[in-house]
């Protein structure tokens, strides 16, 4: 069973109480029993010390009353001489009689609490049974003035409890409210700073998620952009090809090739973006892969439709560990994206090693503001989206393989002019 929901304040006090029941049952016991053993030693020390200087002739008529602390009728007496003679205080005998319970070195009887001593020397033995009546009760005393202390100390840290659990609370509270009225940016307070730490880490990740949100309500508007053009104009054709194909069969042709390369494009795009929606949910396969071989198949594959000539700098035969296919989407995204803002004639060079892969193209480059976006899904660079053929999508589809394959994939500058995207392995656990 669930224990019942409670406050910082009811939590801390019912900590407290038992932290403070404890301790002071200990400091209880423990000045208790200090005083009553001490107190019971002192006395029982002064009066043997009494007796034993006794010479053994004459104890038999020792003066009881005469010993340092002793009190007749109240403390008792025994010695019992090395010839077998006994020799008691007055009272002692009726009391030996009487109904005792041992409690260790400690007798109780009807007349109260005695402390038990026994001491032998030079064959007398020597008993002494010493009230303690009177420590007790002043024991009793100062258990009451600790307690009453206790009380006094107790009502103050309940009230300093509930004082600075409110502080601590107070900003939990502040958060919550924020929270529930969906502020975008909570308030962080400096104190305490467990709190101050929580509610940065906590506007940290509403920025991400604000970020995501943005970046969803982003995709699905140039999703939209980008199906609604090839629609549109599939659309526009085929009304025109219905209402004058009869009158102008030249159009036929033409539309026809139109429609393909809509159509097409249509295809490419729903193709991508369903690899987006299938990647975020695809686990990689981590093994070790001959990387100058991969590069090398893909150069070759990937030459025959681009225009610059690709060039490759890396030793061969070099191997790391990482998912195939990761490297070969990533690798194709970025190669392509270069031939796309690259001069026809210009050259892409792939540098390799055991450390990571560089593409290095002399396009247009990238400026600073927008080297981390232009892996958002269908941002482009030049912002027209006609000046140059592609949706957007290649370099997010990069990122998400990177993401997934525990790559660092960045841009940097390329001089004069390009850029240089730097693929990196990280070690896998």
């Amino acid at each position: 069973m669930n224990e019942k929901r409670q406050t910082s304040e009811r939590l801390i006090r019912r900590i407290f109480n038992r932290i403070f029941l404890l301790i002071s049952l200990l400091n209880i016991l423990a000045v208790v029993g200090y005083n009553i053993v001490q107190g019971s030693q002192t006395e029982s020390s002064a009066i043997m010390a009494g007796m034993t200087s006794e010479k053994t002739d004459k104890l038999s008529s020792t003066n009881f009353q005469a010993l340092n602390n002793f009190e007749e009728q109240t403390d008792f007496i025994r010695i019992l001489t090395p010839d077998g003679k006994s020799v008691m205080s007055k009272g002692t005998s009726q009391f030996m009689n009487a109904q005792q319970l041992t409690l260790g070195k400690f007798i109780v009887s009807k007349q109260g609490v005695f402390d038990y001593v026994r001491l032998k020397q030079d064959g007398t033995t020597y008993e002494l049974w010493l009230s303690i009546n009177e420590i007790i009760k002043n024991a009793g005393i100062m258990i009451l003035f600790v307690i009453s202390i206790m009380i006094l100390t107790y009502l103050i840290a309940l009230l300093l409890i509930r004082r600075y659990s409110r502080r601590l609370s107070e900003p939990i509270k502040t958060l919550a409210y924020e929270v529930q009225n969906n502020k975008s940016i909570l308030l962080v307070p400096e104190n305490p700073v467990e709190i101050h730490d929580l509610a940065i880490n906590f506007n940290g990740l509403l920025e991400q998620l604000n970020d995501k949100f943005l970046q969803e309500q982003q995709f699905v508007s140039d999703a939209s952009h980008e199906l609604r053009t090839p629609i549109t104009a599939i659309r526009g054709h085929v009304i025109l090809l219905k209402k004058r194909w009869k009158e102008h069969p030249e159009i036929i042709e033409k539309s026809l090739n139109y429609l393909d390369d809509e159509s097409n494009r249509l295809k490419i795009l729903v193709t991508e973006l369903l690899n987006l929606s299938r990647n975020e949910q695809k686990n990689l396969s981590i093994e070790q892969i001959n990387l100058s071989n991969l590069i090398d198949e893909l150069t070759n594959m990937l030459s025959e439709s681009l225009t610059q000539s690709i060039h490759l700098e890396g030793k061969a035969d070099v191997f790391v560990n990482s998912d195939i296919m990761a490297i070969r989407e990533i690798l194709t995204a970025l190669v392509e994206n270069a031939g796309k803002y690259s001069d026809e004639n210009s050259e892409i060079l792939i540098k390799f090693n055991h450390q990571g892969i560089e593409i290095i193209d002399e396009g247009l480059g990238i400026p600073d503001n927008e080297k981390t976006k232009i892996f958002d899904r269908f941002y482009r660079v030049d912002k027209s989206r006609s000046e140059t053929e592609g949706l957007g999508i290649g370099l997010a589809i990069a990122r998400q393989y990177a993401q997934k394959a525990n790559l660092s994939l960045y841009v940097t500058d390329n001089q004069p002019k390009g850029s240089i995207f730097h693929v990196k392995f990280n070690s896998h656990k």
